[in-house]
């Protein structure tokens, strides 16, 4: 069965890059600042409370789900790699998480700010997860 075969130590290693890699890309001394104001807040403005709370707690396990597609799309592959598994997370990237960012551009007007900021961190992280997993397996 194909949750039999899933290594959940890489999985939750790619969780935590997923976490790492935010934190240090909205973090104030990367984009955080560009962030917050893109959204229309100071960084003072920007608090933990129940509602971001909740967001992290989805975005977690969506990075798990982003994981467990990794792998899964490895596997029907063959022999995956790093260099196979940052390839697959790419295209999953370009294939789901670049559209539907661009879709959220164009209508909700959320500003190119904003839509680069997010869509590079997203890039990244699918291309980490995807190495990580691929060469952990």
């Amino acid at each position: 069965m194909l949750l039999d075969d899933l290594n959940y130590w890489t999985l939750g290693a790619g969780v935590l890059i997923w976490a790492a890699v935010g934190a240090l890309w909205y973090a104030p001394f990367a984009f955080g600042r560009a962030w917050a104001a893109a959204h229309g807040k100071e960084g003072a403005e920007v608090r933990l409370g129940v509602e971001q709370l909740t967001g992290l707690f989805l975005a977690l396990a969506a990075a798990f789900l982003i994981g467990v597609v990794i792998k899964w799309y490895g596997m029907a592959g063959g022999a995956v790699t790093w260099s196979t598994g940052a390839a697959i997370g790419l295209l999953l990237w370009l294939g789901g998480a670049w559209p539907i960012r661009t879709f959220e551009l164009l209508t909700r007007r959320t500003g190119v700010a904003l839509y680069l900021i997010d869509l590079g961190n997203m890039a990244v992280v699918y291309a980490l997860m995807g190495a990580v997993i691929g060469s952990w397996g």
